[in-house]
């Protein structure tokens, strides 16, 4: 099946799936590069000590979250990194603390650990300064000290988007929209009183720039949400809609809030979005809240559809039916659809779909749910609704074909899987990357088959 391609290192690391982006060791290698004294080797060092900091930072995320259920990924890119987790339940505001001060225990542990064993190492009078003179072992100490204690502090200010800032963020009461404010607020205040100090203590000029630009982003975020108005409030819910089906755990809430203003149309059309979202992740527990909590009005078809998940799914199948059967629609007939991959059956979407009634059909949501039976692992739904689609149009569709390879593959029918696989190169697909990268592939990878459709995919022939 499609997935998205990353560039960048990526390795797992105890059980996390984490990517070094380019550009982080770029820029840390760069601020080695352009501190006084420090010589070119001095800021390898310098680097691979901020690499393992930062790693070990984003690690107490992914730990903390793991434990709460999430399948965390981590991210180092630019001048730091992001631990990205999508919890299987709302973790409510202790727990997301605990998560987010979890990277900076993590560091400051790090950090303990490097000035317990220096003495070891021959470095007895540990510090955050740096001499060209001084060896290897007092480098990693003076930058272990200065990266995972130092500014693992400035990172516990109370500035957004600082781990700190997220932390004071959870505690404020209100709303999250109140809180976000509020926060942003306080984070400009604390930033430009901050950089006041610096200045008259003669601290380094960049804390005077990093500080302005942390009040900068908290000031811009203030600005967006008094700039147009109705503009702004439907950006907003679209926002949270992405983030909902990305599966942001706070993005339900901020979706409530950013509804309130918005004209009861649209309102009604951004809750039924969100349920259908939830509802085809299978989250049915938050599909019931969207239902209950979001302003607006639903259609009965989306209690039904919730129903299908989070219920009885023969109930919220015929409750479907019972609607469609009363005012067939091209929306209901894709709920009918939808309800069959989402209760199970799958398999049975090809023959519903020849019954549907002219004017209700839509091959493009064939193509949708063929993509989801498979992501819900009903392997043999998925071809069937591939193989129904061949036969619907006379142009053939690459990514059809490719679809049904990979879903036969995970069948263990590799007969059939090979023979699509061949047909989608065929017929114009042409992802080498992908091909390579599919696990839902594997079990052809190592046939001849395979490799010849690879080396023809590639341009090449094979001898």
């Amino acid at each position: 099946m499609p997935r998205e391609g990353r560039s960048g290192l990526r390795f797992p690391l105890f059980g996390f799936p984490v990517r070094i982006h380019p550009s982080f060791l770029l820029i840390a290698l760069f601020i080695g590069v352009g501190s006084p004294g420090v010589s070119f080797t001095t800021s390898l060092v310098w680097t691979l000590v901020v690499l393992v900091s930062v790693l070990v930072h984003e690690l107490g995320h992914a730990f903390a979250a793991r434990g709460f259920g999430a399948a965390p990924t981590i991210d180092l890119y630019a001048m730091g990194g992001v631990t990205a987790f999508v919890p299987p339940r709302s973790m409510g505001r202790a727990r997301s603390i605990w998560v987010t001060l979890a990277g900076p225990l993590a560091g400051f542990a790090l950090g303990g650990f490097v000035l317990s064993v220096a003495g070891a190492f021959g470095v007895n009078h540990p510090t955050v300064r740096l001499y060209s003179d001084a060896s290897v072992a007092e480098h990693v100490v003076s930058v272990s000290i200065y990266v995972n204690i130092v500014w693992g502090f400035v990172n516990l200010l109370p500035m957004m988007p600082l781990d700190g800032g997220n932390i004071m963020r959870n505690v404020i009461p209100g709303t999250p929209e109140q809180r976000a404010r509020v926060a942003a607020g306080i984070s400009i205040v604390i930033a430009i009183a901050l950089s006041i100090w610096v200045v008259h203590n003669d601290y380094p000029l960049f804390l005077v720039i990093l500080l302005l630009l942390l009040a900068g982003m908290n000031v811009q975020a203030i600005m967006v949400e008094h700039r147009q108005p109705a503009e702004a409030h439907t950006n907003k819910v679209l926002d949270d809609l992405r983030r909902l089906d990305a599966g942001d755990s706070g993005a339900l809430a901020s979706l409530s809030a950013s509804l309130v203003p918005m004209a009861a149309d649209g309102r009604d059309r951004a809750k039924v979005t969100a349920v259908e979202i939830l509802a085809r992740q299978g989250r049915g527990t938050e599909a019931r809240q969207a239902l209950a909590m979001l302003p607006g009005n639903a259609h009965p078809s989306s209690y039904a559809l919730v129903e299908t998940i989070d219920g009885a799914p023969e109930h919220g199948i015929a409750m479907l039916d019972d609607l469609f059967a009363r005012a067939p629609s091209p929306t209901l007939a894709r709920y009918v659809l939808l309800a069959r991959v989402l209760g199970g059956q799958a398999i049975h979407v090809p023959t519903l779909y020849a019954m549907l009634p002219p004017g209700t059909q839509d091959p493009d949501v064939l193509r949708e749910l063929q993509h989801l039976a498979h992501v819900r692992g009903q392997y043999d739904g998925s071809v069937a609704i591939g193989e129904y689609l061949l036969g619907l149009s006379p142009v053939v569709d690459p990514w059809v074909l490719y679809n049904i390879a990979c879903s036969a593959a995970r069948l263990g029918d590799s007969g059939r899987a090979l023979t699509r696989l061949s047909q989608a190169v065929d017929a114009g697909w042409h992802d080498t990357a992908q091909l390579d990268a599919d696990h839902d592939l594997a079990s052809l990878w190592a046939t001849p088959e395979f490799h010849a459709i690879r080396h023809r995919l590639a341009g090449t022939s094979v001898r």
